[in-house]
């Protein structure tokens, strides 16, 4: 059988493609896009100085600056003290007294202050204030108190009351303002329940204190309600400026959900009240930074309590920070304030029953505060 030669040109096309295929199966390997760049982490917080409170501070819940070396601090049924940075050695001073003491409010847990009054709530049935000046306090009824601020002589209060019938929250009122130099005759409502009358979008969550309130460093006033979705802000009389979403901010605000019996069982069981915290993300505090409001979120990842910072600028923009605070126990909670420049932050912790005993001590943390 006699042999037969191709072509030339059936040759040369016959190489080609046989390149064209090596081409084919080669070139994914030759041009293979990069591996993506993993996120850069946010920026942190920048901590200065780390201190574990002793026994007598055990109990601290809030704190605000009181001087450039000196916190108030709310000790629960101990009332309010200052506290020296220097001599941390030095006893506290007692400027509220605690419920040992007669006539003293029987529990502090919300905190608020300026260069003239300090204020004091307990979660519920009362507020006191009183003058730095002067030891004489006065005091005002609330049915509940998630969370207090002062600016000069303006107090802003985020909680319900009874109305002139003792009706609960008679028109759903949950935030207001009002003058200490008035002694708060004239309290006026901001923010309403979406509930309606009897708010019960916060009657439900009464125990766990989702909310949060601040003045600005601009004068304005900041009503994080916590119990339902929105953020609200109101210039220094009140009068409203802007809505804020929660949900876009990663902010859980879902108590209009909670049954009759989820609320009896939160009222009634601490670890479980701790627990359903933990499952969502609620904001511990409002910082007045200079930049914006900033929110301190929080949230349990693996089993360990980690803070975000995210700072609200008024062209619509989010700057997020790491919070580099870690907690002994998943039941921790983070509060600050904001003074020259420096940022203090109270670290405290539940015991795993809920109870005051037997939880890790508190610390105070100096940080500085976000660049921008």
């Amino acid at each position: 059988m006699s042999s037969r030669r191709w072509p030339a040109v059936s040759q040369r096309a016959f190489v080609a493609g046989l390149l064209y295929v090596a081409a084919l199966f080669s070139a994914p390997l030759l041009a293979a896009p990069p591996s993506p760049k993993p996120k850069p982490a946010p920026a942190a917080l920048r901590i200065l100085s780390d201190t574990t409170l002793g026994e007598p501070l055990k109990y601290a819940v809030d704190v605000r600056w009181a001087s450039d070396r000196s916190v108030y601090l709310a000790l629960k049924r101990n009332g309010v003290v200052e506290h020296s940075l220097d001599k941390k050695d030095s006893p506290p001073k007692q400027l509220i007294p605690g419920e040992a003491t007669p006539g003293g409010l029987w529990l502090s847990w919300h905190l608020a202050a300026s260069s003239l009054d300090l204020v004091a709530a307990a979660p519920a049935f009362a507020l006191t204030w009183r003058p730095l000046a002067s030891a004489a306090r006065k005091q005002e009824a609330f049915e509940f108190v998630s969370d207090i601020d002062l600016r000069g002589k303006r107090l802003a209060v985020l909680g319900a009351r009874r109305g002139k019938d003792e009706k609960f929250a008679p028109d759903g009122a949950i935030a207001w303002i009002g003058s200490l130099n008035r002694d708060l005759a004239d309290l006026k409502p901001l923010v309403f329940d979406d509930g309606g009358p009897g708010a019960p979008n916060m009657n439900k969550c009464a125990l766990v204190f989702l909310g949060v309130t601040r003045f600005l460093a601009d004068g304005s006033l900041l009503i994080l309600p916590g119990v339902q979705p929105g953020i609200y802000r109101f210039d220094g009389t009140g009068r409203l400026l802007k809505t804020l979403e929660t949900v876009a901010l990663g902010i859980d605000t879902d108590c209009a959900g909670i049954s009759k019996e989820l609320k009896a069982r939160l009222a009634r069981h601490s670890p479980e009240r701790m627990a359903w915290v933990n499952e969502r993300r609620i904001v511990d505090d409002v910082l007045p930074l200079p930049s914006g409001p900033g929110l301190l979120i929080r949230s349990l990842q693996k089993g360990q309590v980690q803070w975000t910072l995210k700072v609200l600028h008024d062209n619509g923009s989010v700057s997020v920070y790491d919070v580099p605070v870690r907690a002994k126990s998943p039941f921790a909670h983070l509060k600050g304030d904001l003074r020259q420049g420096r940022l203090v932050l109270l670290l405290w912790e539940y015991a795993a029953d809920g109870k005051p005993d037997g939880a890790p001590l508190p610390h105070l943390l100096i940080a500085e505060p976000p660049a921008s």
